[in-house]
């Protein structure tokens, strides 16, 4: 069996993951998970392989997993999935026929609430396990690790809530609530476990209460708002949502939308975006500005030094050619002396004599 487990971010996903993978499934080889952070200390379960499919999708579609203003929900029919390059679609292919040698197996990223139709074609056994979260919380939790306002996380839930009820229409689903899995981890475990048995995932086994104790630790339960009215932050159609990707009512198979708010709100976010871009290239035009700018003084003041050095060097020739002219000037006296004086001229003569006395002729 293909065990996919699909929620917002912030929603305890990993750790639905991580206590599947506990109980026998398959999650991945050595390496290819992204390992752990501070904002997720037991480990975010995710493989880069499918985390980088999915951002593939989202980039094909010019959105990313939080700027969401041209991305349409794919329908599990195809009838409005945006067409994928090959290479894409090969990608998916290699990871699913990767895992099913090694069924049943387990897969979490929460891009692929947006994605999972593209996978789901070439799922033969799939069974969906969705955890669901309150909206606030996982918009208080975006908040305070992204610094998201409340209502571009409100609109991140409504976008990937509505697609998770339309992409697992028609398919085994197991729903999950996030508080449940912190306040009775043990009962959730062996309720989970039931569930995908029921569903024909076989091989699998319950963890001991220690093992799943030792996981599982309550205090990383963030951004809890306990007491809050809803009603006061949510409209009816986000707790419509809410209501039936918590399995609390029955979908009537319609295809959702994001409402109007939650598309001008991520339209908005797509504006802000563009601006931020347009001033980063500004500033890194800037920076190159800077840069060369600096190179440009460093070359001056190396050219100034060569000048300085070439100056010394001319005044050195010129020092030692003076020097030279003067003792030319003083050689060509002493010639000048020499033959002038009386016995440069008597020298002369006698060697002349000298000379016609030896050899016959002067």
């Amino acid at each position: 069996m293909q065990i996919i487990v699909l929620g917002v971010h912030r929603s305890g996903t990993s750790l639905v993951t991580r206590l599947i993978n506990m109980m026998g499934a398959y999650f991945a080889a050595g390496g290819a998970s992204i390992g752990f952070s501070d904002e997720n200390p037991k480990g975010f379960w995710e493989r880069r392989d499918v985390i980088e499919a999915n951002d593939a999708i989202l980039t094909y579609s010019k959105s990313s997993w939080e700027e969401l203003s041209n991305f349409s929900l794919p329908t599990v029919d195809g009838k409005k999935q945006k067409k994928l390059p090959p290479e894409i679609n090969d990608k998916i292919k290699n990871i699913i026929l990767e895992m099913d040698g090694n069924r049943p197996w387990v897969m979490k990223d929460p891009r692929m609430c947006l994605t999972f139709p593209y996978w789901r074609k070439n799922l033969e056994v799939p069974v969906a396990v969705v955890v669901h979260r309150d909206a606030l919380e996982v918009a208080q939790s975006l908040k305070t690790r992204n610094r998201f306002s409340l209502n571009h996380g409100l609109a991140i839930w409504e976008y990937y809530t509505a697609a998770i009820i339309n992409s697992t229409q028609g398919m085994p689903v197991i729903h999950l609530s996030h508080n449940e899995i912190l306040k009775d981890p043990v009962g959730l475990v062996k309720k989970l476990h039931d569930k995908l048995i029921e569903h024909g995932v076989q091989g699998l086994r319950i963890p001991s209460d220690k093992e799943i104790l030792s996981f599982i630790e309550p205090s990383l339960y963030r951004s809890k708002l306990d007491d809050l009215d809803r009603s006061q932050f949510l409209t009816s159609y986000q707790q419509k949502l809410s209501d039936i990707v918590s399995g609390k009512t029955e979908h009537d198979g319609s295809f959702l939308e994001p409402s109007r708010l939650a598309q001008e709100t991520m339209e908005h976010y797509h504006i802000l975006c563009e601006k931020d871009t347009r001033s980063e290239e500004v500033n890194r035009k800037f920076a190159t500005a800077d840069q060369q700018c600096n190179e440009l003084s460093r070359q001056v003041q190396t050219l100034s030094e060569h000048h300085e050095s070439m100056q010394k060097i001319v005044q050195t020739f010129d020092d030692e050619k003076a020097v030279l002219v003067r003792e030319i000037q003083t050689y060509r006296n002493h010639l000048e002396n020499a033959y002038n004086s009386l016995r440069w001229r008597v020298g002369d003569k006698v060697a002349n004599v000298v000379r016609i006395l030896t050899f016959g002729k002067f």
